[in-house]
C-alpha cells in the first residue's frame, strides 16, 4: 500500500522547503513596472477613441 500526504500538508511541505528561494517583493515590483509601462500606451490610444484602439 502506497501512503499519500494530506493535500494541505503536502502543499505547507512544499512552501516551507521553498519559502527561502521566493523572493515575495519581486512581484510586486514587476506589476507596479508593468502599470508603469501601460500608462502611457492606455493613454496613447484613448485619444484615439478608446482604451483598446478602436
Amino acid at each position: 500500500m502506497v501512503e499519500a500526504f494530506v493535500p494541505a500538508a503536502l502543499q505547507r511541505l512544499v512552501l516551507e522547503a521553498v519559502s527561502f528561494y521566493i523572493n515575495r517583493a519581486q512581484p510586486s515590483r514587476q506589476l507596479a513596472e508593468e502599470w508603469r509601462q501601460r500608462r502611457p500606451l492606455a493613454e496613447l490610444l484613448g485619444r484615439f477613441g478608446g482604451s483598446d484602439g478602436s
